[in-house]
C-alpha cells in the first residue's frame, strides 16, 4: 500500500514538473507611436442638423438687412425655424429663389407689431418651394403665390402648416401645388385656402372663415378629402371649376352654397346643413358636372317666403348626377334646369320646416329623368317645363307624386298603391306591378 502511495506521488510530481516546463508563446509589442495628430471623433454641429437656421443664417444666404422683410431666402437649400418669429416690419419671410425648403419645426410666424403684409411669399420664379411643420396668423396675406404678368411659382409643396387670422388670403398657392393637411380658419377677405391650377390639395380644412370661398381651386385641381366647415362667406364653402373633387364634405357654413362645381367631377361628396339668410341658396351647384355618391341633405335658408330654390339639396343645369341622396332640404330635392343625366337618386322628404319643394324639379328642357326614387315630399317629380324625358322612376307618399305639364315625353304612370299586397313564401309569384312596360313609372 505504502509504495503504491508513493508511486502515485511521484507520478503527479512528474506530472506538475512537465507543465511547468511548458514554453511560453510571448508576442512582440506593436509600434506605440500614434499615426498622427489626434483628430476629433464626435459628429460637428452641421453634421447633426445639416441645414441653415434661418434666425443665425450667414448673410451669403439669408438677407436681413432688407428694410420690408425679416428674412430674404436667395439661395437654394434647406432652412428651418429655431423660435417662434414675431414680424414687425412690412412682411415676414420671402423665399426668393428656387429649390428652397423651409421648415417651421412647430414655430409659429405671427405679426408682433403693425398689420397687413405677408407671412411667407414666394415670388413667381421661386419653382420648387418646400414649406411644412408650422404655423402663421395675423397677416394679410398668409402664405402667398406671387404673380407676374399671371405666372406664377411651380411645383411647390405645403405640408401640416396651419394659417390664421388673415384679412386677404390665408393660403394661395401657385401652379401644380401639393397642398397636405393644411389647415385655415379666421381668415377674411378672398379665400381661406386657395389652391392654383393644376394643384392637389389632399386632407385641407377651412372653417370658422368668413370672405368670399373658404376653399377655391383653380383649373384642373384634385381635393381629396378637404372640408369646408362653419365658413361664413359671401360665396361658397367649396368653390371649384374644371376640377375633380373626391370624399370632399361641405357642412354648416352660412353660403350661397356649400360646393360650388363648374365643368367638375364630384365624388362621394357631402353638402349637409348649409344656410343662407336670404335669397337662393342650395347645398351643391352643378354645372356641366358629373356627380355619383353624393350626399345634400337638411340644407336651409332664411328666406320668409317659401320657394323651390331656398335651401335647395342640389341646383344643376347640363349636367349627370347618378347614386346620389337629397333628403330633408328645405327647398327641392334636386332642382334640375337643362340638358341634364338624372338617374337612380334618391330623394326623400324634402320641402321640410315650412319650406316648398319637389323630390325632383325641373324647370327647363332636354332633361333625361330616369329610374330615380321620390318619397314624402309635397311633390315627388315635378316636371314644370317642356321638352323632358321621364321613365322608370317611383314615388310613393308625396302629396302629389306626378306634376308634368304638357309636350313632355314620359312612360306610363302606373298606380299601384292599391295593388294587393300578399307575402309570398315561395319559389314564384304573381307580379304586383300591373304592367309590363319596361318605362313605366310608378306610384307606389
Amino acid at each position: 500500500m505504502k509504495t503504491n502511495r508513493n508511486t502515485r506521488l511521484a507520478t503527479v510530481l512528474l506530472l506538475l514538473s512537465t507543465l511547468n516546463l511548458q514554453p511560453t508563446t510571448v508576442f512582440a509589442q506593436g509600434n506605440l507611436t500614434p499615426p498622427g495628430a489626434p483628430a476629433p471623433t464626435m459628429k460637428s454641429l452641421t453634421q447633426i442638423e445639416p441645414r441653415i437656421d434661418l434666425q443665425n443664417a450667414p448673410a451669403s444666404a439669408v438677407t436681413t438687412t432688407d428694410p420690408n422683410y425679416h428674412f430674404i431666402i436667395t439661395q437654394p437649400g434647406s432652412y428651418y425655424l429655431s423660435a417662434n418669429l414675431g414680424v414687425t416690419k412690412t412682411h415676414g419671410v420671402q423665399i426668393n429663389a428656387a429649390g428652397v425648403s423651409f421648415d417651421l419645426k412647430g414655430f409659429e410666424i405671427s405679426r408682433a407689431s403693425g398689420s397687413g403684409g405677408n407671412g411667407i411669399d414666394i415670388p413667381a420664379t421661386s419653382h420648387r418651394a418646400s414649406l411644412r411643420d408650422g404655423s402663421i396668423s395675423g397677416f394679410a396675406s398668409g402664405i402667398v403665390s406671387l404673380s407676374v404678368s399671371n405666372s406664377y411659382a411651380r411645383d411647390g409643396r405645403l405640408l401640416n402648416l396651419s394659417v390664421a387670422n388673415c384679412t386677404s388670403d390665408g393660403i394661395l398657392s401657385g401652379q401644380n401645388w401639393l397642398l397636405d393637411h393644411c389647415v385655415a380658419h379666421d381668415c377674411s377677405g378672398n379665400n381661406a385656402i386657395s389652391g392654383g391650377n393644376g394643384s392637389t390639395l389632399l386632407d385641407c380644412s377651412a372653417s370658422n372663415n368668413s370672405g368670399n370661398n373658404a376653399i377655391n381651386a383653380g383649373s384642373g385641381c384634385v381635393l381629396t378629402r378637404c372640408n369646408a366647415y362653419k365658413n361664413t362667406v359671401g360665396s361658397y364653402a367649396i368653390f371649384a371649376s374644371s376640377a375633380t373633387l373626391h370624399d370632399c364634405d361641405a357642412s354648416e357654413n352660412a353660403a350661397v352654397g356649400g360646393i360650388y362645381a363648374n365643368s367638375c367631377s364630384l365624388l362621394n361628396c357631402t353638402a349637409n346643413s348649409n344656410t343662407r339668410a336670404s335669397g337662393g341658396s342650395s347645398g351643391i351647384v352643378a354645372y356641366n358636372s358629373t356627380l355619383m355618391g353624393c350626399d345634400a341633405s337638411n340644407n336651409t335658408s332664411g328666406n320668409p317666403t317659401p320657394n323651390y330654390f331656398a335651401g335647395a339639396g342640389i341646383t344643376a343645369a347640363y349636367s349627370k348626377i347618378t347614386h346620389c341622396t337629397f333628403t330633408s332640404n328645405h327647398g327641392d330635392g334636386m332642382t334640375v334646369d337643362f340638358s341634364s343625366f338624372v338617374s337612380e337618386n334618391h330623394c326623400y322628404n324634402n320641402g321640410t320646416g315650412g319650406g316648398d319643394g319637389a323630390g325632383i324639379h325641373v324647370t327647363g328642357q332636354r332633361n333625361r329623368i330616369e329610374g330615380n326614387n321620390v318619397s314624402d315630399n309635397p311633390r315627388g317629380i315635378d316636371i314644370g317645363a317642356a321638352g323632358n324625358l321621364i321613365i322608370k322612376n317611383s314615388a310613393k307618399l308625396n302629396t302629389t307624386n306626378y306634376n308634368i305639364v304638357g309636350s313632355n315625353r314620359y312612360g306610363p304612370i302606373v298606380d299601384i298603391t292599391a295593388v294587393g299586397t300578399a307575402a309570398v313564401n315561395g319559389n314564384s309569384s304573381a307580379s304586383t306591378v300591373a304592367t309590363t312596360d319596361p318605362w313605366a313609372n310608378f306610384a307606389y
